[in-house]
């Protein structure tokens, strides 16, 4: 059987303790992709060259966020470099990725462990159970979570979930005729 990649959100409702951790999360996430793309810019003026995945790890390293979330950064920006010289060797115009500030870096991603949940509770490391407004079930196997800060200060648990492709519904209503000149 087929499988689905699906996306569920969901309403978050962290106490202010919680609210001040993320956005601290937010702040330091912000910073080293700042600092990744500068070290990125300045390897690539000097030795015409891109920094390696292990490169970038070492920067990341000793910050404060959970290690799977910092690697994910690194892969982000890696992915957008990567995209960058796919770009040039079309012939089309690309420029390096952009420094962030702290309103456009608006996720906390964990690719693979550092969450588990029930109905109404959603536990992330490092910031506990946080409340959540689960208003549906979700099928299948989760694969990612984004913690996801919009513009009104609201957050959002967005699960990425595999799932079995579902069989379009068959039609089993029975034709009516139209007579001809009939309005439809």
């Amino acid at each position: 059987m087929q499988q689905q990649i699906r996306a569920y959100k969901f309403r978050l409702y962290p106490s202010k303790k919680q609210i001040e951790a993320l956005n601290h999360h937010i702040w330091i996430s912000k910073e080293l992709w700042n600092r990744m793309l500068e070290t990125t810019k300045k390897l690539y003026e000097k030795e015409k060259r891109f920094p390696s995945k292990k490169e970038l790890r070492e920067i990341v390293k000793d910050s404060l966020l959970y290690s799977q979330v910092s690697q994910e950064l690194v892969d982000r920006l890696l992915d957008a470099v990567k995209r960058k010289i796919r770009m040039k060797m079309k012939g089309l115009k690309a420029g390096f990725p952009r420094f962030k500030s702290f309103y456009q870096m608006k996720s906390l991603n964990y690719p693979q462990f550092g969450f588990s949940f029930s109905d109404q509770k959603l536990r992330v490391t490092p910031f506990g159970e946080i409340s959540i407004k689960k208003h549906r079930d979700m099928k299948g196997k989760i694969k990612t979570l984004s913690l996801k800060r919009e513009q009104t200060g609201k957050w959002f648990a967005v699960f990425t979930v595999v799932e079995p492709k579902s069989e379009p519904k068959s039609n089993n209503r029975t034709k009516i005729k139209q007579w001809p000149g009939s309005w439809h």
